[in-house]
Parts: structure tokens; sequence; C-alpha cells
């Protein structure tokens, strides 16, 4: 595998000499997703600057200047959020809705669109008053995408630029120069594979979790890479003091789409784990999020399997307004996704004041988003202590739980928190403003195994 890398690099190094830019853009676009998907790089974290730095010579050799189609560009000051494709659910779509939402300048939507998707543009931010437009480079070569984002990045009305693309997107990478005028805050979100873009020159390195920024700093060596909280713009929690925990019966709830439960092997299942909370206690459970319908039938068929009714496991589908949701629905505990849980989804939980019940993921504690929890929140590493907290009926310990959960969220994770790191380019290391890590302490026995211990 060394020596295809090796090779690979020489490759991308000779195209670039040779000026054979769309090969070099295809190229590497395809080797991340390659890398991704890949059995020994799953779940696993790679950053490369000599990758970053190929990049962003092609491009300073695209000539955009003199090459790039017109574009009807914004002649106002704006920022531009910078994105893969303009189709995308779950949290990196809540991250961009809250940019737009507490955005003091309109945000102008780019995609360099390298999937070539047709689908309908982020349906359900269309109508943010702040969104001024959206450019999707529908171009056919990777070449013209880049001179197209390029050209809309060099627009003199652009103020700011918010990278969340994807970590294989050569495209997006390359149409950031190192000599920029524009504040660049790239937003490392693709902590859990292959990214391209950590190290990109000009532009400020933003981890949007403590646990990814403490890892970018002391094993990445990226020293200045800064930390911006999530957030859940626009809502308002106000607890309800006359609910009663569990009443009429246990309501609980997950959020995250079939790539968090399906992706990357573990030995617990997703639908193991819900099943289990059904079959042991007298619950309901709602799952935000998308899910293919051969996974639903599969789930219901387990219930079938099993003597539960089809009402005991209600789907909701991808949707917008996560805290408001769970708070309509009068969740009492929420139960991250896994093996990879969703960061956005957990805070959008903690802006409503839903106590969180977390696992320790044995793999990796960046899968299981522990450290993004309130540090009272009970968590738990195998079926049987799951059951142990599940069965407290103590409302007092449940109320605490709900304020401890929405406290730590107005404290590290509050919408006027957010406007003003997002303003500031991000916390710096030693701000009181990032949340300290909470205790890792996976079963011992499954750590020993993904870590390739043999007995």
């Amino acid at each position: 595998m060394v020596e295809g890398i090796q090779q690979f690099i020489r490759s991308q190094q000779a195209a670039i000499i040779k000026n054979d830019l769309e090969q070099f853009l295809q190229s590497m676009t395809q080797f991340f997703i390659e890398l991704g998907s890949s059995q020994p790089m799953q779940g696993l974290h790679l950053v490369s600057s000599k990758f970053d730095q190929m990049c962003q010579d092609v491009g300073r050799l695209s000539a955009f200047e003199l090459l790039a189609k017109a574009e009807e560009l914004p002649n106002e000051p704006h920022h531009i959020i910078l994105v893969t494709e303009l189709y995308c659910l779950g949290g990196h779509l809540e991250i961009v809705r809250d940019i737009i939402r507490t955005s003091q300048l309109p945000i102008l939507l780019v995609a360099s669109n390298i999937n070539n998707r047709k689908k309908p543009v982020m349906a359900t931010i269309l109508d943010e008053s702040n969104l001024i437009g959206f450019i999707n480079a529908d171009n056919q070569s990777f070449l013209d995408k880049l001179r197209t984002v390029q050209t809309a990045l060099a627009n003199p009305h652009t103020n700011s630029v918010y990278m969340l693309s994807h970590g294989y997107d050569a495209v997006a990478t390359a149409a950031i120069a190192s000599d920029t005028d524009k504040t660049v805050l790239f937003m490392h979100h693709c902590d859990h594979y292959p990214a391209l873009g950590c190290y990109l020159e000009g532009a400020h390195h933003i981890d949007l979790h403590n646990v990814g920024f403490l890892r970018c700093r002391n094993e990445f060596d990226i020293q200045q890479n800064r930390y911006l909280c999530l957030s859940s713009a626009g809502f308002a929690y106000h607890l309800n003091a006359q609910r009663n925990f569990a009443s009429p019966r246990l309501k609980t709830a997950s959020c995250g789409g079939l790539h968090k439960l399906k992706s990357l092997p573990y030995h617990l299942d997703y639908l193991e784990v819900i099943l289990h909370v059904l079959l042991h206690h007298d619950a309901i459970h709602f799952h935000i999020g998308h899910l293919s319908d051969e996974y639903l039938q599969s789930i219901y068929n387990t219930l079938s399997r099993n003597g539960l009714a089809d009402s005991r496991f209600i789907y909701l589908g991808p949707a917008p307004n996560l805290p408001e949701i769970l708070t309509q629905l009068e969740v009492d505990i929420y139960l991250p996704t896994l093996p990879l849980s969703g960061g956005k989804a957990i805070i959008d939980a903690m802006a409503a004041g839903i106590p969180i019940v977390a696992h320790q993921n044995a793999r990796d504690r960046l899968w299981g988003s522990t450290d993004l929890i309130y540090p009272g929140a009970p968590t738990w590493d195998s079926l049987d202590k799951l059951d142990d907290i599940i069965q407290r009926t103590d409302e007092s310990f449940w109320r605490d739980q709900s304020r401890q959960s929405q406290a730590y969220f107005e404290r590290y994770h509050s919408e006027s928190l957010f406007v003003s790191q997002l303003a500031q380019g991000g916390a710096p290391m030693g701000s009181p403003d990032i949340p300290s890590l909470n205790p890792y302490r996976p079963e011992i026995a499954y750590s020993l195994l993904y870590s390739g211990f043999r007995q």
C-alpha cells in the first residue's frame, strides 16, 4: 500500500508538470473516495500537507481569470459557504443553516458539484432570508468546475469563505488560493475519514469539537488551529416543569443517516441496541434521519420476529430543526446513533434540554462523541449498563439531567457564543470556551480487540 501511495503522488506531480490539471483533479478526488471506503481505512483519519499543496498548485495554474465561464455574481458585500453539493442532509445541512441564520452579511452558497447531482437544492433553507443565491458548478469538466468556484471566490464583493466541502473534494481544495485576500475558514468536519484541506495555506483551520481540536493540534501538528462551537441557531428552549419522566411511557430518540449506522464495522449494531431497549423497557423509539427502505424493512421484520408492534419504532425521516422535534415529541432520553454518533444532533438535543445517554465507543472516542456531552451524562459500554441507566425511575435524577443538558448548551454552545467565535475566526488554544474532554473508559475487552491484541 505504501508503494502504491508513493506511486500515486509521483503520478500526480507528473500531471501538474504536464499541465494535465483535469486528470489531476479527477484522480485526486477518486483516490480519496477510494481511501475512505477501503477496509483498512474505515473510520481512520488521514491528512497530508503534500496533497493539499499539490491541489493549491493546480489552483494557481488554472488561469481562471482568462478561461472561466462568465457568472452573474452578487454586487453587494457577502460571505460564501463552499460545499461539495447543494443537496445534503443531517448535521452538515444544519451547520450551513446556522451560519446563514446568524451571519451579519448575506450568504451565497457555492457548490463544486463534482458528483453532478441533479437533485433539488437544499430545499429546507431556501426560505432563509439571509440567503441571496447559489452557484452550482454544472460544468462538465472538473477543471471548469474549479474555475467557476474560483471566480466566485475572487469576486471583490466576497468577504469571507466558510469551507464545508467533503473531504474528497479536490476541486474545492484547489480553489483556495494561498495568497488570497479573503478570510477563509476551513471547517474540519470530515474527521473520521481521509480528508483534503487540513493544511491549506491561506486558510484558518477550524475544528468543530474539542476532541478534534486537540487531535489536530497534538497529533497532526496543526499549531494555529482554532475551535468553533456547534449550536442550534434560532431555537429558544423552555423547560416544561409540569412534565413527568416516562409518562405515560418512555420515549427515546436517535438522529442520523444510514451511513452513521452501517458504514463502519463494530461489535454492536444500532438495530440490536434499539431492539434491546424496546424488549426490556416499555418504550417507543423515534428515529430522525434518512434510512433506506431496505433497512427500514429489516427493522420492522426484526420487531415482528420478536413480538413487537411496528408502532414501537417510529421513523420520521429527514427533518429540520431537531430541537423543536424532540421537544414536541416530549422525548425522555436521547440515544446517539452508533457506531458513529452525530455531533450536531447531540448539540441539538442538549439545546432542547434532553438527557443524553451515550455509548463509550470501544474503537475511538471520536466515534461516540462523549466529549461533546455535559460531564454528568450517564454513559454505557454494555447493554446491561444501558439497562441499569434506563431503569432509573427517580424523577429528580432525570429532571437534573435535563437541567444539566440545557445548562451545558447555554454555557458552551449558545447561539451568541457561536456568532462571536465565528466572527473571530474561532477560539484559540487556552480559551475558557473550549470545553474539557470527558473521561473515556470503553469496555476493555473490545478496546483490545480493535487495537489488534490477540491473547
